[in-house]
C-alpha cells in the first residue's frame, strides 16, 4: 500500500496500514511525531517438537491497539533445518488468529525449523524441532 498523506497548517496525517474495517495513521504536528500504536503479530506452534509425518499447526494472532484484527492476510514462512523454505497464507478470523498447517514428510530433515508470520507491517518468529 502506498501511504496517503494529508498536510495542513503544520499537521501531517499519514496512513500506516488499512484493511476493509480498520486503519492506523501517524500524526505529526510541526516536527515532532505523535505516538501511534503499531500492529503486532504473535506466532506460535501447538507443540515445541514434532516427528516426521506429523502436522505442525502454526498460529498467528494479529492485534492493533490491543484489539484483534479480523480479515487480514498473514504470510507464513517456514525455514527448514537445511535452509529450504516453505510458504503459505491464511486470513485472520474474528478473533484475529490465522492458522497454517505444515505437513511434515518422512524425507524432511531433522533439526530446528524457524516459522515466521507477517501481517500488516509486523513480523514475529518462533522455532520448533523436528526429530
Amino acid at each position: 500500500m502506498t501511504p496517503n498523506v494529508f498536510s495542513d497548517s503544520g499537521v501531517t496525517i499519514t496512513t500506516e496500514w488499512v484493511t476493509a474495517t480498520q486503519a492506523t495513521v501517524s500524526v505529526q504536528v510541526g516536527s515532532t511525531p505523535l505516538p501511534t500504536d503499531q500492529p503486532s503479530v504473535t506466532v506460535s506452534t501447538d507443540q515445541s517438537s514434532y516427528t516426521r509425518t506429523q502436522s505442525v499447526s502454526i498460529q498467528a494472532t494479529v492485534r492493533s491497539v490491543g484489539t484483534p484484527v479480523a480479515n487480514t492476510p498473514v504470510n507464513f514462512t517456514v525455514k527448514k533445518s537445511t535452509g529450504a523454505v516453505v510458504t503459505g497464507k491464511a486470513i485472520t478470523g474474528a478473533n484475529g488468529t490465522a492458522v497454517y498447517r505444515l505437513r511434515l514428510r518422512r524425507q524432511d530433515p531433522v533439526g530446528i525449523y524457524e516459522a515466521d508470520a507477517a501481517a500488516l507491517s509486523a513480523v514475529d518468529t518462533t522455532e520448533f524441532t523436528v526429530q
